[in-house]
């Protein structure tokens, strides 16, 4: 996965040889086995309150979708909502690109497509912060609608 658009964010070697295995292990169809390691260094990221943390979700709910993985994408997806819930309440642009960024990773078949539409509703949620009466971020309602409008190949 390219990381080019991870907003400047550094990665230490470690990390980037981690995360290569977790590549190599969904391409080699060891998809359970990736997803619980993908959550295990989320965790001890997030638990240091280091800024990879989204960077491991985002790469690794993107690798497992890419793979027809909807349903781990879609774990790992909701993980980084829940982590922008208490790390970004705002709902900040980098923030937002993280999450179109896994939206965009699903396919337009109907199976990854459900999953797509529950990802979106959480982060339309979590878009609208703290506040009451906040509707949530506009390009997150556009995409959940065209999630909705997608026709069948």
């Amino acid at each position: 996965i390219d990381s080019a658009g991870d907003a400047g964010k550094p990665r230490t070697r470690g990390l980037t040889a981690t995360l290569q295995r977790l590549q190599q292990s969904v391409e080699d169809q060891r998809h359970y086995e990736a997803l619980q390691q993908y959550k295990a260094l989320f965790f001890r990221s997030a638990a240091r309150k280091k800024p990879e943390a989204v960077q491991i979700l985002q790469e690794g709910a993107n690798i497992l979708l890419l793979h027809d993985q909807n349903e781990a994408g879609l774990e790992l997806g909701l993980l980084l909502v829940n982590h922008f819930r208490t790390t970004d309440p705002e709902a900040s642009v980098p923030a937002k690109q993280s999450i179109a960024s896994v939206s965009s990773a699903f396919k337009s078949n109907s199976a990854a497509r459900a999953k797509q539409i529950k990802f979106l509703t959480e982060a339309v949620e979590w878009s609208k912060g703290q506040e009451k009466g906040k509707c949530g971020d506009p390009a997150l309602h556009q995409r959940l609608a065209e999630a909705y409008d997608v026709k069948p190949p």
